[in-house]
């Protein structure tokens, strides 16, 4: 490692330390007014930290939530802060320094709450994945997961069946899943003459003359999305005077599954020339390309 990366490793690291010490000072108001027992107070200091359960300040600070809430027997408002951080932790443990009032309200929430949040995520994925919407199971079923394992692991009746299913629907759902959009270069027209590729002629009564196909095959199309979906597109080929292919650009995507693929066919395609005045001149072409679902 040199003086430079060394450098900036090092300022990240203090960077990182630094974000911590200032989540930690942020709370450490809270700390001294719940230790002193002014909860109220601790309440009122938390109001200014965002209640994210997703964040380790935000977890942190719900706990003070719930332990002050509890402390002033406000049980109900402890309960809506515990159901946050179990929904998004479901093996959230309060920890053994926690009071036995906290650790019987956070298991009381959590059995209220997990189970039937297990099922409806476990439905919901089972549904995606029934009307072919293999994506949107794989997200929905890797965020059950966490939650039929927490229960599994407490013993909750049909989780156990619950979770090997979501993880074999998650593997499945991962393979029949499309692959994520390829980027492909846009290859656009642009405003092709065909008449620049023609020999300039003064004689008025030239005749020019459009290819005419030989073997123009279109690649197969394995079928993307729902139903009869129909895709529409254009490639353009430049054919030179032996009728074989030299350039080929995308003018409208068809799909981008399938431009690269036209592209690809376009090389083997094969055309008998246009001609200008009876000779084989090069022409730009355009094709149509119409797509559909079977």
């Amino acid at each position: 490692m040199n003086m430079q990366t060394g450098t900036i490793v090092a300022a990240l690291a203090l960077t990182s330390f630094a974000a911590h010490a200032a989540a930690q000072d942020r709370l450490e108001p809270v700390r001294a007014l719940y230790s002193a027992a002014n909860y109220e107070a601790a309440i009122a200091a938390l109001g200014s930290i965002e209640g994210d359960a997703d964040s380790r300040l935000g977890l942190e600070a719900d706990g003070y939530r719930v332990s002050c809430l509890l402390a002033l027997g406000r049980s109900a408002d402890a309960d809506l802060v515990i159901e946050r951080i179990v929904t998004a932790h479901p093996d959230f443990d309060p920890g053994a320094d926690a009071s036995p009032r906290v650790r019987r309200a956070f298991r009381a929430v959590s059995n209220r709450v997990l189970p039937p949040l297990a099922r409806q995520r476990f439905d919901d994925g089972k549904a995606a994945f029934d009307r072919g919407a293999f994506v949107e199971a794989a997200q929905t079923f890797e965020r059950a997961l966490p939650v039929l394992e927490a229960l599994s692991q407490q013993g909750q009746p049909g989780m156990e069946d619950r979770r090997v299913l979501a993880n074999s629907f998650l593997a499945l759902s991962k393979r029949l899943a499309p692959p994520p959009p390829v980027v492909v270069p846009r290859l656009e027209s642009r405003g092709i003459d065909p008449a620049a590729y023609l020999p300039q002629s003064n004689a008025p009564d030239d005749l020019v003359t459009q290819p005419v196909i030989i073997r123009q095959d279109l690649p197969a199309w394995p079928g993307i999305g729902d139903g009869d979906a129909l895709f529409h597109g254009a490639v353009d080929v430049l054919i030179e005077e032996h009728g074989t292919v030299i350039d080929a650009r995308i003018f409208k995507s068809v799909h981008p599954f399938y431009d690269d693929l036209l592209l690809e066919a376009s090389r083997s395609w094969v055309y008998e020339p246009a001609r200008r005045g009876g000779h084989p001149v090069k022409m730009w072409k355009r094709i149509a390309v119409t797509l559909r679902n079977r």
